[in-house]
């Protein structure tokens, strides 16, 4: 018998919820820069660091 291995991770219970709301709000702001212009770069980089770290935390 193969061993299969998981290659991702599930993401269920508490995290989910915040990771969805993240990955959606961050899709918008793309969208949103894309159409409008971007902001000033500190704002535009921070907002970026701020949802990365999230992930990294809800991820590890």
């Amino acid at each position: 018998d193969e061993i299969e291995t998981k290659n991702k991770r599930d993401l269920t219970g508490l995290w989910s919820i915040p990771i969805i709301v993240a990955s959606i709000g961050l899709f918008v702001f793309h969208m949103y820069t894309g159409w409008f212009g971007a902001y000033f770069s500190l704002i535009q980089r921070s907002i970026h660091f701020m949802l990365f770290i999230l992930s990294l935390y809800a991820l590890s």
